[in-house]
């Protein structure tokens, strides 16, 4: 067995692992950026690898942050921990907004964002780490438009 074979099913072992151990259900409710109020829920959706394995969870909330009307996506992770995982809210013509890039963690949320004039949704994508440290990519994971 080669050394890329061994590695993907240790992923793909770690993966679902992680997924039956894991209740992956939504963020917490304290997931407000630095300087935003309670959030409230818009959406949410199952983060998954390209293995089809759930790991998280992808939700976008908007709230009042430094008296301004915001929105923000955030990652939630069950075991895995982040690495170079992006997260951010997109709006329909493709543009990305608050991005933020995930490192050693399993909780993190985007910058908050001006778009609430727009229809948006939460996008995360990029990597993430297993136990054992080994690295596995995600799907593009997205929310349904808001609005």
């Amino acid at each position: 067995m080669t050394t890329k074979q061994k590695v993907r099913i240790a992923a793909v072992a770690t993966a679902a692992l992680a997924t039956t151990l894991v209740g992956v259900g939504p963020a917490s409710a304290n997931t407000s950026p630095s300087g935003c109020g309670t959030p409230h829920f818009v959406n949410s959706t199952g983060i998954y690898t390209v293995w089809d394995d759930r790991v998280g969870t992808l939700t976008q909330y908007w709230g009042w942050c430094n008296g301004n009307l915001r929105n923000w996506a955030h990652v939630h992770l069950g075991s895995a921990t982040a690495w170079e995982t992006k997260v951010s809210i997109q709006t329909p013509d493709g543009v990305k907004h608050g991005t933020r890039v995930g490192r050693y963690g399993n909780d993190f949320t985007s910058s908050p964002t001006a778009t609430m004039d727009r229809r948006t949704r939460a996008r995360v994508e990029g990597t993430i780490l297993g136990p054992g440290q080994h690295e596995i990519a995600l799907k593009v994971g997205v929310t349904a438009y808001s609005g």
